[in-house]
């Protein structure tokens, strides 16, 4: 397969095709790039190529498509509980935004995100159900972790459950695209490892043959 070069076929073009109509003039131009030998060869990549590829493009696009769904779900918890994002403080007469979580997409701000996203229920749990929350689904919450929950729930002004009803039902929908996502985005790395090791051992394979 022949690929062409835009500026090839528009010098061509604008050599000595200018009497002909637009499609002739595109194919004439094409006609004279393959006759005068300026067009450059490409196969169609086959075999595991071609599935590293696939994988690859697909890979990419869950990327995309997870990145977006990220700032939906920021979004949503801006709209449900602001400060749980961080929240402003003073340090050395600066102010600075004081995260609760180090990870906001990790296993323990997942978790409080799907099962306890307001406020009010953090405020309900206190410090001894949250340490024991944290002890029964392995959260491995930190003390300074759950007394920044708890200071950033003291301090929200957020609107009531009841009324932010449909952002919840919408947050819950879109964590669990989330986790689709994320384990679309494993399987697919674990299928271009594999694909990758068994490309290698071919290519290794046929030297060996040539040899």
């Amino acid at each position: 397969m022949d690929i062409f070069n835009a500026y090839t076929t528009k010098e061509e073009r604008n050599s000595a095709l200018n009497w002909c109509k637009t499609d002739d003039l595109d194919l004439i131009a094409l006609a004279h790039a393959i006759k005068n030998n300026k067009g450059t060869e490409s196969t169609l990549l086959e075999g595991k190529q071609r599935q590293l590829l696939t994988l690859t493009r697909t890979r990419r696009k869950e990327i995309v498509r997870r990145s977006s769904l990220l700032v939906e779900i920021r979004t949503l918890m801006d709209h449900i509980w602001r400060e749980y994002q961080g929240y402003a403080i003073e340090l050395n007469g600066k102010r600075k935004t004081q995260k609760i979580f180090s990870d906001l997409w990790g296993k323990s701000s997942l978790f409080f995100m799907e099962h306890y996203p307001h406020p009010s229920d953090i405020l309900s749990l206190g410090e001894w159900g949250l340490k024991k929350l944290s002890k029964e689904h392995n959260l491995k919450l930190r003390s300074a972790t759950i007394q920044r929950l708890l200071f950033a729930a003291e301090q929200s002004i957020a609107r009531s459950k009841k009324e932010l009803a449909p952002e919840f039902l919408v947050l819950k929908m879109r964590l669990q695209d989330l986790q689709k996502i994320n384990g679309n985005i494993e399987v697919l790395e674990r299928e271009k490892a594999l694909t990758s090791v068994l490309s290698i051992i071919h290519l290794v394979l046929q030297m060996r043959a040539v040899r």
